[in-house]
């Protein structure tokens, strides 16, 4: 069965992958757990999409090559070329709905234009990104259309193939916001995992996006070593490895980002409870 189909398509009754999957962090455990494969599967296409404002995130740009084509077809051929380097493990497109089509730019208006240039440009993408096992997100935005007189439906741009052809979709919601007394200091953010080729799909972490810092790598941790039993949590004291890391998971967030060392031994330690290695 695995030589005739593929080994990745056979899942245990958890629903992870009973092949080990090659896979880039995302950065954020709780959605690595999520996917199931430890982080986004090499080789797949992976969409994010949610409302405006909903996939802000804090990014290092001196570690990104940023390029900005001026057609979604000129886009595509990028694409096509840093694949072919085999100089990258990631590449984003951000965002699906800049993806104008030529045809456009010069004015002519043609309903599904960029469907079309979609669909055909995935169906010429799939096979390469296997094959060198890049990873490729699209980020997308969620857009609203009338549907029979009152019904008021959510869609995303670009039509169907990128739904069709992508191994993971996630939808990226705000929840609640943080708030440090008077201050908003950031939100809660739910990940959910709406479609998945290479795990049990429909799971839906939350995570803190603190402004300014982005997603917090510490508190989604912490979170989950609770749940593992790495960390210990007494009234509002955390503790790992018999030390208190601090009162309140904020004061606990500070203290692991200026102790990178006892950070990343308690990453490690989680990853390892949670059988990503």
């Amino acid at each position: 069965m695995e030589k005739k189909f593929n080994s990745n398509i056979i899942l245990d009754d958890d629903g992870k992958s009973v092949q080990h999957v090659q896979a880039v962090l995302t950065g954020i455990l709780s959605l690595d757990c999520a996917i199931g494969t430890g982080g986004y599967a090499k080789g797949r296409f992976i969409g994010l999409f949610g409302a405006e404002s909903s996939e802000n995130l804090e990014v290092k740009s001196e570690s990104l090559i940023f390029v900005q084509p001026d057609t979604g077809e000129e886009a595509f051929n990028m694409i096509n070329e840093f694949i072919k380097a085999g100089a990258f493990d990631l590449i984003v497109v951000d965002s699906v709905a800049a993806l104008t089509p030529t045809l456009e730019i010069d004015g002519v208006s043609i309903p599904g234009q960029q469907a079309k240039m979609m669909s055909e440009q995935l169906s010429k993408l799939v096979s390469k990104v296997n094959q060198t096992k890049t990873v490729i997100i699209f980020i997308n935005q969620v857009r609203s259309t009338m549907s029979g007189l009152f019904l008021n439906k959510e869609t995303t741009p670009g039509g169907s193939a990128l739904k069709f052809y992508s191994s993971v979709r996630i939808e990226v919601k705000s929840g609640e916001k943080i708030k440090d007394g008077i201050d908003t200091i950031g939100k809660k953010t739910t990940l959910h995992t709406v479609k998945n080729k290479v795990s049990a799909p429909y799971k839906k972490p939350s995570v803190i996006n603190v402004f300014g810092d982005g997603f917090s790598q510490e508190i989604d941790v912490v979170t989950l070593a609770i749940q593992m039993g790495v960390v210990k949590k007494m009234n509002e004291w955390y503790s790992f490895n018999g030390q208190k890391l601090g009162r309140g998971i904020f004061s606990v967030k500070e203290y692991l980002a200026s102790h990178q060392s006892i950070f990343e031994t308690l990453k490690h330690l989680t990853r390892e409870s949670l059988q990503f290695y």
